[in-house]
C-alpha cells in the first residue's frame, strides 16, 4: 500500500512540475513596426478604418478590429 502511496504521490508531483508555464526572458517582443501592418489581420468590417500615421496605429471612422 506504501507503495501505490509514493508512486501515486511521485506521479502527481511529476505532473504538476511538467505543467508549469515557460519563465519570460525579461526581453521585450516587437509586434508594430511603425511602417505598416505586417503581421496583422484586419477584419473585413470596415478596414479602411485602421491606417498607420506617424509611426501610429490610427482608428477613425466606423467600427473594425485588429487581430495579431
Amino acid at each position: 500500500m506504501k507503495t501505490i502511496f509514493y508512486f501515486g504521490s511521485i506521479f502527481i508531483f511529476l505532473g504538476f512540475v511538467s505543467c508549469q508555464p515557460e519563465k519570460p526572458t525579461g526581453e521585450w517582443q516587437t509586434v508594430f513596426n511603425g511602417e505598416n501592418l505586417d503581421g496583422w489581420k484586419i477584419a473585413v468590417e470596415n478596414p479602411g478604418s485602421i491606417t498607420v500615421e506617424d509611426g501610429t496605429i490610427k482608428c477613425n471612422g466606423e467600427r473594425s478590429h485588429l487581430q495579431r
